[in-house]
């Protein structure tokens, strides 16, 4: 018995068979590359910024109301009392004040003190000169 070896036959190449309309079928488009979604991403859609701007408002007001100091008691105000002065009391004049040189003296006092009550400080005789040079500014 002659043995022979035989090798399994391979499958032929079967054609593509036609679509419909007559073209064969083309391979599917790539697919885009998958991105990994980060937190910029979701921050870039305005629901992401509404929802940071909510977190950072929740956050600071956390902060505010923790940190703050308690308001101060208010100040009530106390009446103080009125003053009340002091009678002056009666002067007896001594031995002295009823001498001539003494009278003389408070005498010439208070007729300083009108002379000094009438005096005008203001004189427009004493007022300095206007002085309006031309200097050739131009």
């Amino acid at each position: 018995m002659d043995q022979q070896t035989t090798l399994p036959q391979q499958p032929t190449p079967q054609p593509i068979p036609p679509l419909a309309g007559g073209l064969p079928s083309a391979p599917p488009p790539p697919m885009p590359p998958i991105t990994p979604i980060t937190l910029l991403s979701r921050l870039k859609s305005p629901y992401g910024v509404i929802a940071a701007i909510l977190v950072v408002l929740v956050i600071g007001s956390l902060v505010f109301i923790t940190t703050r100091k308690p308001a101060p008691a208010p100040i009530v105000p106390t009446p103080t009392p009125t003053p009340m002065p002091t009678p002056t009391p009666v002067r007896q004049p001594s031995s002295i004040a009823t001498q001539s040189a003494f009278l003389s003296l408070e005498a010439s006092v208070s007729t300083l003190a009108n002379d000094l009550n009438t005096l005008t400080l203001q004189d427009p005789s004493l007022s300095p000169p206007v002085l309006d040079l031309p200097l050739g500014f131009k």
